[in-house]
């Protein structure tokens, strides 16, 4: 049977907070979006801007009430599902909790939306009501991407979960992974690495971050707005925290050096240009053009999405000769997809067991999630595990490979 809910409450009124709320609307489902007073309602009314549109019609904002943190609290009791949004700061969002849950109705569930902080830690302090939480982790724009993480907790009820999905499957047409509790969960530990990988590999290669973009949008079958653009688009104060959060609690990953935030990100953020909104990051629209960010000038340059011919050839080729043809051609940027892919790989494989049930869990997660239309075991598998493995160890003999691997020849049948 799927789960009754009847009104939800949004615990935080902020960009994400207010984009929830808004996939809730959509469904017709009364939803109360909290935040301070101060700004509450403002925040709603503001939901009606966003770009993409997050309403499905204008009208479904009145599906949407706004309520206080200092006022309305009591209003929690009619909501049968209960999500937090808030800044990612576990104490905060640990207080937050202290305060709303003698609100609560016995049988309501909480959850949070953290992208990445420890569910089982956020929840720690919450008693018998520990069963009946867990993490629900949408992705930005929530409305548009399909992916959404559950994650259980120690305490959580064995069945919270199932029931969950069987909601968020029929009434909002959510896809559904049941993700381990553990940094970055599925998606974001991969997607974010493959960023990392990005940024590690163009400071080693000397290449822009346009050329980056120009080489790991629509060429390489994954969105439009790529790799930097994205950033912009998510914001680069998040991507900062994500960064400092891997460095501080992936010590142990062979690849921990990857996370290290890099100067020009410290430099843009301590600027408050954070992206799309504060209307320049990475990129920013001036007289009409596009610039992007030159690090070694800290300066705009007009954007030039050149991709040197034989790459743009390879790459215009089947995925199944991508591994081998990008390895042996020499440009820079050949050596840069060579090298990311080739990373990717190895640390999806390497963190496989201990973030996911299996490859096609990470892969959907970056299908859904990061909306890659070719997963990385996908790729891997169509280029041939063991020749591209064969490769992968040539460069480097040290790299760390986990032992499931070995005599794999296929991660689909």
């Amino acid at each position: 049977m799927i789960m009754s809910i009847n009104q939800v409450g949004i615990l935080g009124s902020g960009v994400m907070g207010a984009q929830i709320a808004a996939v809730f609307a959509n469904a017709n489902i009364p939803t109360l979006l909290f935040g301070y007073e101060a700004h509450v309602k403002d925040n709603l009314n503001n939901i009606i801007n966003f770009k993409p549109k997050a309403l499905t019609h204008p009208a479904q904002q009145s599906w949407i009430t706004a309520a206080s943190f200092e006022n309305d609290l009591s209003r929690l009791s009619d909501c049968d599902l209960v999500i937090e949004a808030i800044i990612e700061d576990v104490d905060a969002k640990q207080d937050l909790f202290a305060k709303i849950l003698p609100y609560l109705s016995t049988d309501a569930i909480l959850a949070t939306n953290t992208s990445s902080w420890s569910v089982n830690q956020i929840g720690e302090d919450l008693g018998d009501f520990q069963s009946q939480f867990c993490g629900i982790h949408f992705f930005n724009p929530p409305r548009y991407m399909s992916l959404v993480e559950l994650i259980s907790t120690e305490k959580t009820k064995p069945d919270l979960l199932d029931r969950l999905e069987g909601f968020f499957t029929s009434e909002l047409g959510k896809n559904i992974l049941y993700a381990k509790d553990k940094p970055g969960f599925i998606a974001n530990r991969i997607g974010v690495f493959s960023i990392a990988a990005c940024i590690h590999h163009a400071d080693r290669l000397g290449l822009d971050f346009d050329t980056v973009d120009a080489l790991t949008g629509t060429k390489l079958k994954r969105p439009k707005s790529a790799t930097f653009r994205t950033a912009d688009l998510v914001g680069l104060d998040i991507l900062k925290h994500v960064f400092e959060q891997f460095d501080q609690v992936l010590s142990d990953d062979p690849w921990h050096a990857y996370f290290k935030t890099p100067q020009w990100l410290e430099y843009l953020f301590e600027q408050r240009a954070l992206g799309e909104k504060t209307k320049a990051g990475i990129y920013k629209k001036e007289d009409g053009e596009i610039r992007v960010y030159q690090p070694e000038s800290q300066n705009y340059n007009k954007a030039n999405y050149e991709i040197e011919a034989s790459v743009k050839s390879i790459l215009k080729t089947n995925v199944s000769r991508w591994i081998a043809a990008l390895r042996a051609n020499q440009h820079p940027q050949s050596q840069f997809l060579y090298s990311v892919i080739k990373d990717t790989c190895l640390y999806s494989a390497y963190h496989l067991q201990t973030i996911a049930q299996s490859t096609r869990d990470i892969d959907w997660a970056l299908h859904w999630g990061f909306g890659w239309e070719v997963g990385i075991f996908e790729l891997w598998q169509a280029n041939g595990v063991q020749a591209s493995l064969a490769l992968f160890l040539q460069d480097d003999a040290n790299v760390s490979t986990p032992n499931w691997i070995n005599g794999v020849t296929d991660f689909y049948a």
